[in-house]
């Protein structure tokens, strides 16, 4: 045993496989403390409604294109309604963290008419970030559901559009100008219970076109047009999600360009834009006591003869208790076209307060809403703003859906109707061709007693002045003026030869018949009567144009 070589113990410096592990990690983690020092990362936490389809590590943090950073965490909120979504971004991105910033998911709404929802469906969900102008720094934001129709750092002006139906008009459709996309609808609201609002931003330099007289109307995607026999149709993709194009009249160019928040009406298409309405409307309601179910949208509105506004709605109420029947008639007023003296375009757009102290204005002078017709009887129905005479004192009812103008009753035509057919029957009775005939018998005694050339003149004129007035009154043609007209001829060619008659019945001669007198006042009689009738249908002409009724 003593051969055998004695053991000994060999210290070595390394201290074996078993402390690889245990050095990898440390060696790791020393890294990664470094990488932590180094880069001036900042972290910042982004609330959203829901997270879906985002995941720590692998959603990306994108910035105009580039990756800045990613998600770390995501964890739910202490409302318990909404998640907390941590970021590392890119200490490059430090300056842009200001309050006006805006993040969003994009592509977690799965649409088909988003594009970026179907990229996320194949790569996966990202983070946006958008800077915002000016602001305050913060680290902790509250995010948003979509896409922001328009980013927060575009220049342009916000504006409003109202109607009672915006159609397939929703936040993110195009606002166009002659084909060109300029802006954005940012969003869509409710005023009131029939009034639909959207908020429009148009960017700059296209927000220096748009004026308080500039017409906005819903664009079809699809347009059909015809010429000759051919028949063209036109698809506009830009309109297809809804859109809204603006013109400017040539009247309103030379205007100033529109504030922010300016509102304007939304038509439904450039027709009625252009047809209907010019610039803003502000409504207002009348109540009739009378029928006016004929009247209809787009019936005009007038003020001194000239065009105001238009009737945007016809109803009809019944009190079942009482049997009254009424029918509220509601307007748009169009400040543009009221011209008011001394009036600049408000800088909200708000044309109410201006309008409505023109209205009250006009309504403290008698001035009052009524039914009017053009021409009269048979003309179509339109409302009339007229000054009433001995009116009541009244005033504009407001804190109604509308302000409400005190109505006035129209004429009763019923009864007109009546005094025109008592008025024909006794045109009808007037023997008008008996006066002829006696007028021509009186007349050739005269020019057969005195051989004047100057009767034979004027019975010749008179004859053909009777023979045209006895026609037109016996065909019943509706032509008041010249009917007037040869009446009143008839009458003073009567005065004519009366006139000569007494002039040469004062001189020689005048004893040759002893009936001459008598009918030179039977001469003075009829021209006296035909002159009457004339003035009565000068007076009355609805007449002519009613007739007798049987």
């Amino acid at each position: 045993m003593s051969g055998l070589p004695r053991a000994r113990q060999v210290l070595s410096r390394w201290p074996g496989l078993v402390w690889a592990v245990p050095m990898a990690a440390l060696i790791i983690i020393a890294y990664l403390g470094l990488r932590f020092l180094a880069d001036p990362g900042v972290n910042a936490v982004v609330v959203l409604k829901n997270a879906a389809g985002a995941a720590p590590g692998d959603t990306k943090v994108i910035y105009r294109g580039l990756q800045v950073g990613h998600v770390t965490r995501i964890s739910l909120d202490k409302d318990g309604h909404s998640v907390d979504v941590g970021v590392r971004l890119d200490g490059r991105v430090k300056s842009a963290l200001m309050d006006t910033t805006e993040f969003w998911l994009e592509g977690a709404n799965f649409s088909l008419t988003d594009p970026a929802s179907l990229r996320a469906a194949v790569s996966g969900v990202t983070m946006e970030m958008a800077s915002g102008v000016g602001g305050r720094p913060a680290r902790r934001f509250v995010g948003l559901s979509d896409r922001p129709a328009v980013m927060p750092d575009a220049k342009g002006t916000t504006y409003w559009l109202q109607a009672d139906n915006l159609g397939a008009l929703r936040s993110g459709s195009n606002v166009m100008y002659r084909g060109m996309e300029v802006g954005k609808i940012v969003a869509v609201d409710v005023e009131g219970a029939q009034i639909l609002r959207a908020e429009i931003f148009v960017r700059t330099p296209y927000d220096q076109l748009v004026r308080p007289g500039s017409l906005f109307w819903t664009e079809s995607p699809l347009k059909i047009s015809f010429s000759g026999a051919a028949i063209g149709a036109q698809f506009d993709p830009s309109a297809a999600l809804g859109a809204v194009t603006f013109e400017t009249p040539d009247e309103f160019r030379d205007q100033a360009p529109s504030e922010a928040g300016h509102v304007f009406s939304l038509f439904p298409d450039q027709t009625h834009a252009f047809g209907e309405g010019v610039g803003p409307q502000v409504l207002y309601r009348a109540n009739f006591n009378e029928p006016a179910g004929s009247l209809s949208v787009g019936t005009p509105v007038n003020l001194g003869g000239f065009q105001v506004g238009s009737v945007t709605s016809v109803a009809m109420t019944l009190d079942p208790a009482s049997g009254k029947l009424s029918t509220p008639v509601t307007f748009a007023i169009e400040p543009l076209r009221l011209h008011l003296q001394g009036v600049t375009a408000p800088a909200n757009g708000d044309w109410r307060p201006m309008v409505n102290r023109a209205m009250s204005s006009l309504v403290a002078r008698g001035y009052r809403v009524q039914l009017a017709q053009n021409p009269p009887l048979v003309g179509s129905l339109y409302l009339a703003l007229s000054p009433i005479a001995h009116a009541k004192p009244a005033a504009i009812a407001f804190g109604g859906p509308y302000p409400e103008i005190p109505s006035h009753a129209s004429a009763d035509l019923g009864a007109l109707g009546d005094k025109l057919n008592v008025l024909m029957d006794n045109l009808d009775d007037l023997p008008l061709a008996e006066i002829g005939e006696n007028t021509r018998q009186i007349t050739a005694r005269l020019a057969k007693i005195f051989n004047s050339g100057k009767i034979d003149e004027s019975v010749s004129h008179l004859d053909d002045t009777l023979d045209q007035a006895d026609k037109m009154v016996r065909e019943v043609r509706p032509q008041v003026g010249p009917l007037v007209t040869k009446l009143r001829e008839a009458a003073d060619q009567l005065d004519q030869v009366a006139a000569s008659a007494n002039g040469l019945l004062s001189g020689h001669g005048a004893g040759q018949d002893e009936g001459l007198p008598d009918a030179v006042r039977e001469l003075t009689n009829a021209a006296r009567s035909i002159r009457a009738m004339a003035d009565e249908i000068q007076r009355h002409p609805e007449s002519v144009l009613k007739g007798k009724s049987k």
